[in-house]
């Protein structure tokens, strides 16, 4: 009985694991997607209206120390744009941190700044995550976004609607 136990355990310590890949990719064309080679294996990543540019997907059955590229996929599914670089997951990891399409670096070691006061804000939240540096998007109608950029001291602009996604 212990040895049946035993072995059990052992299978079980051993088994594959899903990881959860995530990558932010804008669209070059209407239909475009992603994905991510893992052990020469395409698998394609899902956004939603709501997630957008954020794409992610569960690969089942992967074992983390692994390396992994991601991929820009044409409408039709074939393979468009591969990164130049293969990504590493380090042992132990379930999931990658919200990762963009086509740079090599997410993380990065920043230096710290002087304190000039105490922070009394709790950091707990995914604003402060540390070494990560989060992106804004903003999409418009492209001409109103370029009448925007005239800026100047004497400019006032009318309004226009945009919508704003943060990925951090």
């Amino acid at each position: 009985m212990v040895r049946l136990l035993l072995g059990l355990t052992a299978c079980a310590a051993m088994a594959m694991a899903d990881v959860t890949f995530n990558v932010v990719g804008l669209r070059e064309d209407a239909g475009d997607s992603f994905g991510v080679m893992v052990n020469g294996k395409l698998t394609k990543l899902t956004t939603t209206e709501d997630t957008y540019p954020l794409w992610s997907a569960n690969v089942a059955d992967v074992d983390a120390p692994l390396t992994y590229k991601y991929v820009q996929l044409e409408k039709n599914g074939k393979v468009g744009k591969k990164e130049k670089e293969e990504r590493n997951l380090p042992q132990g990891a379930i999931h990658t941190p919200n990762e963009f399409f086509d740079r090599s670096h997410t993380l990065h070691n920043l230096p710290p700044l002087p304190q000039v006061y105490d922070n009394k804000l709790e950091q707990n939240s995914p604003f402060f995550r540390e070494g990560f540096i989060g992106n804004i998007f903003v999409e418009g109608d492209p001409a109103k976004i370029k009448y925007l950029n005239k800026g100047g001291g004497d400019f006032h602009p009318d309004p226009i609607k945009v919508q704003v996604q943060y990925i951090g």
